[in-house]
């Protein structure tokens, strides 16, 4: 990720701070969460867990490894557990991605084999490319704090 990006992060996550995991995810965990789901995931998404966890950052849930103190223990709320949901109900397209997050209609947010950032809409039935990464994708969709920009 982009020094900036990580530092919107952290500045978002000071200033709420029950939003963010406070243990940091080694390595190991890492490589053990991606054989597990079958997946490799981008150098972004594995800066993001190694910094942060898993956290709250602006509009949106982001699954980690770790659950944030606001995200109340719910297993659906890690990429582990958000990935292997998606994929047991047979959501199409979920099951090349690892699930990051989910908009406000429960629609999954995932990142693909090439690191780009995918949402599922169910009224649709389609899978639409949103970001080219991750990082992009922070920047662009779950810091933006302008409620009109909030198309969920």
């Amino acid at each position: 990720m982009r020094p900036s990006t990580i530092a919107a992060i952290t500045s978002s996550l000071e200033k709420l701070p029950n939003c963010r995991s406070e243990a940091v995810t080694n390595e190991g965990e890492i490589s053990n969460a991606e054989k597990q789901l079958g997946v490799t995931f981008s150098p972004d998404y594995k800066q993001f867990l190694n910094i942060f966890g898993g956290a709250v950052v602006g509009r949106r849930l982001i699954y980690g490894l770790r659950l944030a103190e606001y995200m109340h223990g719910n297993k659906d709320f890690t990429v582990i557990g958000a990935t292997n949901q998606y994929r047991t109900k047979k959501w199409p397209s979920v099951s090349a991605w690892y699930v990051v997050s989910a908009d406000g209609a429960g629609n999954p947010i995932g990142v693909d084999s090439e690191g780009a950032v995918w949402i599922f809409d169910h009224n649709q039935m389609r899978a639409e490319k949103i970001y080219a990464g991750f990082d992009e994708w922070i920047v662009n969709d779950c810091l933006v704090t302008d409620p009109d920009d909030d198309e969920d």
